[in-house]
């Protein structure tokens, strides 16, 4: 017999189980971390030099250290963050362009400059 739910409603939808810990649209090239790539194992690696870039931010809190790191280590191309609180500074190491890392942290922190040589 069905229930009234049943009859006005339709069948039951089934239960879809989503893993909580995983983010998805952001997922990591396996192969691009580790440069095992099977295909590129002949040719030699020709990703851009990495680099470290320094930045003076205006840190007021632990949010905003956390806010940071959080946006700039989900790249793939990001392979260090650094934030000091204390002396406004943010240390990224990446293979990105300097003034991308700067325009990307400008969306975060509006008065984001480049630290001063």
């Amino acid at each position: 017999m069905m229930s009234m739910q049943e009859l006005f409603y339709g069948p039951n939808e089934p239960t879809w189980i989503v893993h909580p810990r995983r983010r998805y649209g952001k997922r990591r090239n396996y192969y691009r971390i580790h440069g095992q790539c099977p295909a590129c194992a002949s040719v030699e690696n020709h990703m851009p030099a990495v680099q470290t870039v320094l930045f003076k931010v205006p840190l007021c809190c632990d949010k905003c250290v956390r806010t940071i790191k959080e946006e700039f280590l989900s790249l793939d191309d990001v392979e260090r963050v650094a934030c000091d609180q204390w002396t406004q500074q943010v240390t990224i190491t990446s293979s990105i362009d300097p003034e991308k890392l700067l325009r990307r942290l400008q969306k975060i922190k509006k008065r984001s400059t480049f630290w001063p040589a």
